[in-house]
């Protein structure tokens, strides 16, 4: 969210990070990683980033490091399926709440964390093809209503750049230095 004023968390994301397939909340230090909110009934989000009225939590960015069970870089995964939940007070309605649902597996050098804070770029992330994106949990684990529209490349410009439902709209993404 480049924020151009309006915004409280000053380009900078709200990330949460769904744990899935094999692991299971007992997992988890609770200590170290509180959950921050429930989207269904028992589906719980754990904070890798956050700025503005989200800065409170306790983040633990960890959680998607290459090494990380939850990004399931290490290749050893049936399902290489795992979700980013992207929130954002001060976007537009379309974008204040946004999930990335990864249908490939992540390569070894790809850096999660550089994607979605600082450089959305296509390499390994091609909408449609790697990724899907939804304006709901319930949509990403049904398949339906996925975005139609995205845009890589800028650098400097986080995730997710211009991609929206239908097509583009701008000034809602995520960076580090640019606007943040």
């Amino acid at each position: 969210n480049e924020c151009n004023g309006e915004c409280t968390n000053y380009g900078v994301p709200d990330c949460f990070q769904q744990p899935s397939g094999n692991i299971k909340q007992t997992d988890i230090d609770k200590d170290k990683n509180p959950t921050i909110g429930n989207i269904l009934p028992d589906v719980k989000w754990l904070m890798t980033y956050g700025k503005g009225e989200f800065e409170q939590f306790d983040q633990d960015p960890a959680l998607w490091k290459p090494d990380s069970k939850y990004t399931k870089q290490s290749g050893t995964w049936d399902d290489p399926t795992f979700y980013v939940r992207r929130l954002c007070l001060d976007c537009a309605e379309s974008h204040q709440d946004i999930i990335y649902k990864r249908i490939t597996r992540v390569p070894s050098d790809m850096d999660i964390a550089n994607i979605f804070l600082e450089n959305w770029f296509d390499k390994d992330n091609t909408l449609g093809v790697d990724f899907k994106l939804y304006s709901s949990f319930e949509d990403a684990q049904n398949d339906t209503n996925e975005w139609k529209f995205c845009n890589y490349n800028d650098p400097g410009i986080g995730f997710p750049r211009d991609c929206g439902p239908v097509s583009a709209i701008v000034f809602q993404w995520n960076s580090l230095i640019k606007g943040g």
